[in-house]
């Protein structure tokens, strides 16, 4: 029976590299001897670093301000692109 589990598993997650379980489930799984790596998920720090690698990539995507802009314009400039820089 777990050679079955096992090679359905398999090919229900060929080439994926996530699989989403009920957790119930995957421990009764473990125990019924089926084998499984699992990967915690990212930790919120990760989540914002990778977010702010991206901003720091599009970041430099934004034009340079105009020659001659009004300078009451250049803090809304500059607010617009770190608030562009976050998202």
């Amino acid at each position: 029976m777990i050679e079955d589990i096992q090679k359905i598993m398999s090919e229900l997650a060929d080439d994926s590299d996530t699989i989403i379980v009920n957790p119930g489930t995957l421990e009764e799984l473990k125990r019924s001897g089926v084998p499984f790596d699992t990967v915690p998920p990212p930790t919120i720090d990760q989540l914002f670093d990778k977010r702010k690698q991206n901003a720091f990539l599009r970041i430099g995507q934004l034009p340079l301000l105009p020659q001659g802009l009004p300078r009451q314009y250049k803090p809304f400039i500059k607010r617009l692109g770190n608030a562009f820089s976050l998202a």
